[in-house]
């Protein structure tokens, strides 16, 4: 793969999490409500010989909610604590800029920092 072709990857690497960063909390509460609703009699017709499994069920519905929360929560907890909201709100707000506290080039290395941890998190690159 040639510089230019990594770089291009990269960029579309970062739009992925970019786009999984902005339907976080979708994905949260979705977690959230399949994690605690009581199990549902299964679906499978009654006439079947097998009986349900709720937890793998269960299982099954919060294993693409988790694939989004997860890395975003792992990835996070990188970033110090006076840069994190600031890093949240570019990535999911879209908020433009930096905090007054920060310089710039602090700012933008924690927020590259954070999309990367996401990428190797999710073995993206």
């Amino acid at each position: 793969m040639t510089d230019t072709e990594y770089k291009a990857y990269v960029k579309s690497a970062k739009k992925q999490v970019f786009w999984m960063c902005k339907t976080y909390d979708y994905h949260k509460a979705e977690y959230e409500r399949i994690l605690h609703e009581s199990s549902r009699p299964s679906e499978v017709p009654v006439s079947a010989s097998l009986p349900g499994d709720p937890a793998g069920r269960k299982a099954v519905e919060l294993a693409p909610h988790g694939e989004v929360i997860h890395p975003i929560e792992y990835a996070i907890k990188t970033i110090p604590a006076e840069y994190r909201k600031a890093v949240w709100d570019h990535c999911v707000c879209g908020i433009k800029g930096y905090p007054p506290y920060a310089d710039r080039k602090t700012y933008y290395s924690y927020q590259n920092r954070f999309l990367l941890a996401i990428l190797r998190y999710k073995h993206l690159i």
